[in-house]
């Protein structure tokens, strides 16, 4: 019926935003994301005098993703009317999740000056308060919400994240139960359940929530939630069977790909696991991560030609990637092949994280492995204070102080790595090193 007028609307008046504004609200809430920004993204909807069309197009944004595209058609939709409530209560959401919290609280209250009995602006409130400890006031906006709308899910599902952070695990499993009467058709708050249920160590109950929905009526995303409550159950032949089944009917779902992966690896199915590493990045070739997670696998196996392909592919997708770019640098840097490259690689992942010692570490073996002690020393003291019962590193500053002339240093280092209970690579390397600078004055 709101088709029909709609249709009639454009047709009386086709140059007028009104009826293309509420055609992309009709497509959006039926579901049909694209339909609505191909709408609400041109004129006359786009440049309109309605708040409404870069709001929900934000809200587009936001199914898909991108974050910092929905700000800007949020921040569009108030630039029309200021006083748009929910478009600046959806910002506020978008800093929460960014943790931006200080410009969410400037949204809420901005919000709550313009209409204080806003219930999102009292919710969001609430999740603000929540999360800076002020459980006094969290608790009472949630507990008026509830009793001003007790069939409002959204209220609902914040209150059970609230009573599970204050350690009341059966006050948060009434109040998803009750969501999931009032939505039961509701992904969300079935896998908030199965996640609660997780967490407080009782999958069983999770594993019977989720079948009592009858097989017909299952969904991928049914058999997935049921493969993470068998997963902690221990149950990893049932868990294999549901992710497995959950693919087949989405093949799409990566998730499920990755705990299938995660499952693998845990039980030493490695070749399993890089298989599934395969499926991942073909189902998105862009998947920087799967990449160099696949690299790692063949680093521990020792084939490090193919090692350092796959941490080259990930590094051509995501050129900022640490992690790829730290275990790159070490490969280089035991081949001597090309320092200058790995130096470039191992510097900017140090800046990426400066607080990490095993980057540290693999910078200072670059220097070391140049000829520059001094540096090299730097880098290394560092990655010790950080991890100082790490051997590995230990021997690593210890051969630096040997070339440094700091004799009796290098003898504590060498000392510490040779004797260390843990195992690594260097070990016999460590020993030898401290029986020949015996020798050494």
């Amino acid at each position: 019926r709101a088709r029909k007028e709609i249709d009639q609307l454009i047709k009386a008046k086709p140059g007028d935003p009104t009826g293309y504004v509420l055609l992309g609200e009709l497509q959006f809430f039926s579901g049909q994301y694209n339909e609505a920004e191909e709408t609400l993204g041109r004129n006359p909807a786009l440049d309109s005098r309605f708040p409404q069309a870069h709001y929900f197009l934000g809200n587009i944004a936001l199914q898909k993703g991108k974050g910092d595209q929905a700000i800007f058609h949020y921040q569009k939709s108030l630039a029309v009317d200021s006083r748009y409530l929910p478009a600046r209560v959806a910002l506020g959401e978008v800093f929460l999740n960014q943790g931006k919290t200080a410009d969410a609280r400037n949204e809420v209250r901005k919000a709550l000056e313009i209409r204080p009995d806003f219930p999102p602006a009292r919710l969001l409130k609430a999740v603000l308060d929540r999360g800076d400890k002020n459980y006094a006031e969290a608790e009472r906006e949630l507990n008026a919400l509830v009793k001003e709308q007790p069939d409002n899910v959204f209220i609902l599902r914040q209150m059970a994240a609230y009573n599970e952070s204050r350690g009341r695990t059966g006050e948060a499993e009434k109040n998803l139960l009750r969501a999931g009467e009032l939505r039961p058709e509701a992904p969300e708050i079935l896998r908030e359940l199965t996640l609660l249920y997780i967490r407080s160590k009782t999958p069983d109950k999770a594993i019977e929530k989720i079948n009592a929905v009858p097989d017909n009526k299952k969904k991928a995303f049914h058999y997935e939630l049921l493969g993470m409550a068998y997963t902690q159950s221990g149950k990893s032949d049932e868990a294999e069977k549901a992710f497995k089944k959950a693919l087949e009917k989405d093949p799409s779902l990566a998730s499920s790909n990755a705990y299938l992966f995660a499952g693998y690896m845990k039980a030493g199915r490695v070749d399993d696991g890089i298989k599934k590493l395969d499926d991942l990045i073909a189902q998105n070739p862009k998947n920087a991560s799967a990449y160099a997670v696949k690299a790692l696998l063949y680093q521990n196996q020792g084939n490090m030609e193919e090692a350092k392909k796959l941490y080259r592919q990930a590094l051509d997708l995501d050129p900022n990637a640490e992690g790829p770019a730290n275990n790159l640098a070490w490969i280089l840097a035991e081949e001597g092949n090309d320092l200058n490259t790995a130096l470039n690689l191992a510097q900017m992942a140090r800046k990426k994280q400066p607080e990490n010692g095993s980057i540290a570490d693999t910078l200072g073996w670059i220097y070391y492995k140049m000829g520059n002690a001094a540096l090299a020393r730097e880098q290394l003291r560092f990655a010790v204070s950080k991890e100082p019962d790490n051997p590995q590193l230990q021997y690593h500053l210890g051969l630096i102080y040997r070339e440094t002339k700091e004799y009796a240093e290098a003898r504590t280092a060498l000392q510490r790595a040779a004797t260390s209970s843990q195992d690594f690579k260097e070990k016999s390397l460590a020993q030898t090193a401290l029986k020949e600078l015996a020798s050494l004055k």
